[in-house]
């Protein structure tokens, strides 16, 4: 097999393999949004643990994920920001 065709095949398959992952998370998540009850907490936890599964399956470095101690310095304003957006969007229907 030439250098060219093996690289389409790797290209294919990581083509399928995003699909795969793009179509189970939107399912499980629109799952999780559209059920109640028992079922839907079914589907939340379904959808953290392959959110979780492909996260980590990459084998990807702190680094890359952002998960180094100077990245999270760098964000610390984020969770105040959000949490803050969202108390004004709280008060501005009330």
């Amino acid at each position: 097999m030439s250098a060219r065709a093996r690289i389409d095949l790797e290209r294919a398959g990581c083509r399928k393999l995003w699909s795969e992952f793009l179509l189970s998370m939107y399912a499980s998540l629109e799952s999780a949004l559209w059920t109640a009850g028992t079922v839907q907490g079914v589907f939340v936890v379904l959808t953290v643990a392959l959110a979780t599964h492909w996260t980590l399956s990459g084998r990807r470095s702190l680094r890359e994920l952002a998960l180094e101690p100077s990245s999270i310095r760098g964000g610390w304003w984020v969770a105040p920001a959000g949490a803050a957006i969202g108390g004004v969007i709280l008060l501005s229907a009330w």
